[in-house]
């Protein structure tokens, strides 16, 4: 599996790097996300969603003391398992209201053009409010772990999240016409 992530990857840093995450914490994440999901298959699909989810923001994360980047691969691979229980919970109850929608596919359709405008506005964010805003809500990290890994206070972090969010509402408005942020 390091080959497939490996592959995944553009430079020898970033190889090394993915590498050594992933010999040093993969039996973690397995244990955790074990732990939360009671399900060796689920525990395993946590721990690669996880680590596709560190590629994918590879250039956003910083890695600086193994004690910062234990907790941050750890809280990663159980957000995503709660999440994968989460999921599963819901999608029992959607099964049972399946019947009751009409037309799902353009609702689906909505969303997904909703998400990539969110997306672009983030990405457009300066760097240290992209950062933050990052790490708490796609990554889903708490508000005083984003703190400790970028050295900052946790108000610094809120400070950050309210401008962002406020920089972030105005563009969606005028840019995409989403007022609903």
């Amino acid at each position: 599996m390091l080959q497939f992530y490996l592959s995944m990857v553009e430079t020898s840093d970033e190889r090394n790097l993915i590498s050594d995450l992933y010999t040093k914490y993969e039996q973690k994440m397995y244990a955790t996300a074990f732990g939360v999901l009671h399900n060796a298959h689920s525990a395993e699909d946590a721990v690669h969603e996880a680590f596709l989810k560190i590629i994918k923001n590879i250039h956003k994360l910083t890695f600086e003391s193994e004690k910062k980047t234990a907790a941050l691969v750890s809280i990663i691979v159980k957000n995503i398992a709660l999440d994968m229980l989460k999921k599963d919970k819901r999608s029992e109850i959607v099964e049972e209201l399946d019947e009751s929608i009409e037309d799902e596919s353009a609702y689906a359709e909505y969303k997904k053009v909703e998400e990539t405008a969110a997306f672009d506005v983030i990405n457009k964010l300066p760097d240290e409010l992209r950062q933050t805003i990052i790490m708490r809500y796609v990554l889903d990290i708490d508000a005083e772990t984003v703190a400790d890994s970028m050295g900052i206070s946790t108000v610094t972090v809120y400070a950050r999240i309210r401008k962002a969010r406020k920089i972030m509402r105005s563009a969606l408005e005028k840019d995409y016409g989403i007022s609903k942020y």
